[in-house]
């Protein structure tokens, strides 16, 4: 198996910035895939091509290989990462919702497995320069598509301080939302130029010293709602679990890695209740205590697998 030596990589690398591109989960990914042998796969969140590379060098029977981003950026990078298996890859520009539209052009209908990663990589919290990180002075953007027209600052001048409270309440769970759209309005009318680590030090004065979460910086769920809201990514999330069945071959599997409480949710409620899948995952998958070690930020992830169940036992549902 030719998977990232953890052990090694914390023996070698006390800073976390140091750590190359490491997948959240990658082990479990390759072992809930390699158990089905995929002939077709639908990466629709590649980035960099982390579990792209880790699939295609140890799952022999994959074919076909589809990297979807939306970040052309990344996409660059993963072509060049994966240039040993190009004549088994595909790279698309493209919204993971549009995956059941994008692979009839490549000759094929259905697909054996689909993977989604979602929320930010390590790398557009580093080095994209669009705003993602509270401590970079980076304008206002979180363009996951910078095609896209609109930033988190127009996003944020074109609502009303009710508006944008609400919307951090909902796609943040901040209880301090009112006091934090008042704050972070005002940060925006009044400063000439409005950057990332500027906003995250307004809305950590905003809360009180003694209400800061103690795991998180102040500003994580302010700027997790702005990014969800402006992406539209529990309404790209929404679609995928919806159509994404459709396109998978009898026993194909749909895994996906969440972040958060609000795309979690939507991931179990739909693997439960959908009448053409089955839960491969009984409970969520978490990261091991060695994998946290290595790379923090996989502590929140959770893992769900689903299974497209035959046509003739979703009639006998």
């Amino acid at each position: 198996m030719n998977t990232v030596a953890l052990s090694q990589i914390i023996q070698n690398k006390s800073n976390p910035e140091d750590l190359p591109h490491v997948p959240v989960m990658e082990e479990e990914v390759l072992r809930l895939l390699a158990e089905i042998r995929p002939r077709s796969v639908a990466d629709g969140t590649c980035g960099a091509g982390g579990h792209a590379h880790t699939l295609l060098e140890n799952v022999s029977s994959i074919e076909r290989y589809f990297c979807i981003d939306w970040d052309k950026n990344a996409l660059s990078i993963a072509r060049k990462r994966l240039n040993s298996h190009k004549n088994r890859v595909e790279f698309v520009h493209s919204n993971f919702r549009h995956i059941p539209q994008l692979i009839p052009a490549y000759g094929i209908s259905k697909l054996d497995a689909i993977l989604l990663d979602l929320g930010l990589s390590t790398m557009h919290l580093t080095s994209s320069g669009r705003g993602f990180s509270f401590t970079k002075d980076e304008p206002l953007d979180m363009r996951m598509d910078d095609s896209e027209p609109t930033t988190a600052l127009d996003l944020i001048n074109n609502l009303s301080e009710a508006q944008l409270a609400a919307l951090i309440r909902e796609y943040g769970e901040e209880k301090w939302a009112k006091k934090i759209a008042g704050v972070v309005k005002d940060y925006c009318e009044h400063t000439s130029i409005p950057t990332s680590k500027g906003l995250a030090e307004a809305i950590k004065r905003a809360i009180p010293r003694r209400f800061h979460p103690k795991r998180i910086h102040p500003a994580t769920r302010t700027f997790q709602a702005l990014r969800i809201a402006l992406n539209r990514e529990l309404d790209n999330l929404k679609v995928a679990l919806h159509d994404f069945p459709n396109i998978l071959n009898e026993g194909g599997r749909f895994l996906v890695i969440s972040f958060h409480s609000l795309e979690d949710r939507l991931v179990k409620h739909s693997f439960k209740n959908d009448p053409r899948m089955r839960p491969i995952t009984k409970r969520p998958l978490r990261p091991t205590s060695q994998e946290i070690t290595v790379n923090p930020k996989a502590r929140s992830a959770k893992l769900r697998c689903a299974e497209r169940i035959s046509a003739e036992e979703v009639n006998n549902v």
